[in-house]
């Protein structure tokens, strides 16, 4: 990537599941988000943003899809979001897709939930379906229970 960056040219993600922006971080994160069986998203943020990211949102609460979000407290909820903390400042970036109550996949990494992030800025992350367990236990002790899937 930096390769790439210092020749001004653009990047291929090298691996499945490698998401890297501008590339492919927007598609793969949408992806996440509306992959099939999803019942309830836990997201970490420290932006939210991007009108793409926000629309897909809409369209899944009113799917019926909940949707928990620990925010900085300068950060919007979007309608009904449940905010799962006001006082926090977050600085991870993770979004953990459930069904019934299983965690199905989870995104780790740099891009906040923003048009420059996932559009201009050189970030790197990561969506793996394997590590969706792990993380949800981690996240799982951080996270007030009243903000998470039942």
């Amino acid at each position: 990537t930096i390769d790439a960056d210092m020749r001004g040219r653009p990047m291929t993600a090298p691996t499945a599941g490698a998401v890297i922006s501008p590339t492919n971080s927007r598609a793969a994160i949408l992806g996440l988000l509306g992959g099939q069986g999803v019942r309830s998203v836990v997201m970490v943020e420290e932006e939210l943003s991007d009108s793409a990211v926000l629309g897909t949102l809409r369209d899944l609460m009113r799917a019926g899809v909940r949707v928990y979000a620990v925010l900085p407290p300068s950060v919007p909820a979007p309608a009904r979001v449940t905010r799962c903390s006001s006082s926090a400042y977050p600085h991870a970036k993770v979004i953990l897709t459930f069904g019934d109550r299983q965690p199905l996949g989870v995104f780790i990494g740099s891009q906040n939930l923003s048009r420059a992030s996932l559009d201009d800025n050189r970030e790197i992350g990561v969506i793996e379906p394997g590590l969706a367990v792990a993380a949800a236990g981690v996240m799982r002790s951080d996270i007030p229970s009243a903000c998470w899937p039942t």
